[in-house]
């Protein structure tokens, strides 16, 4: 018998979205943004595709499970004036082939959940 473990429900999804590294929850950029493929968000987490998933020295999902100063942002561009960064840090990382979506996988946890007025802004903008 499988047992789903998720504590909320999951909404598919395939927006462009951004992650990039910085330097504890109010610190600095420490990479740039690297752009890839929203999967999946609920009000706790979320997984996100890549094309690449090292900066110049530190991988993006390893880094900031072994750091307790690297933390991860996701960036979900909503129009043209207004953005969503979500702090989170990485919970899981593979790799996967799938026609149409990067083949690096990350698996976030969200700091503070989502409120479900910024879910539903996300899920109606993308949707």
């Amino acid at each position: 018998m499988k047992f789903d473990r998720r504590k909320e429900n999951r909404h598919t999804a395939s927006p462009s979205a951004g992650i990039y590294l910085s330097q504890g929850k109010d610190g600095p950029a420490i990479s740039p943004i690297f752009n890839g493929q929203l999967t999946t968000i609920s009000r706790r987490g979320a997984g996100i595709a890549l094309h690449e998933i090292m900066t110049e020295r530190t991988h993006l999902a390893y880094g900031p499970m072994e750091s307790a100063t690297l933390q991860l942002n996701i960036t979900l561009q909503l129009n043209d004036q207004e953005s969503i960064v979500i702090p989170a840090k990485p919970i899981w990382f593979n790799k996967k082939t799938q026609k149409n979506i990067p083949p690096f996988r990350i698996g976030l946890e969200f700091l503070e959940p989502l409120s479900f007025k910024e879910l539903n802004l996300i899920n109606n903008h993308f949707h």
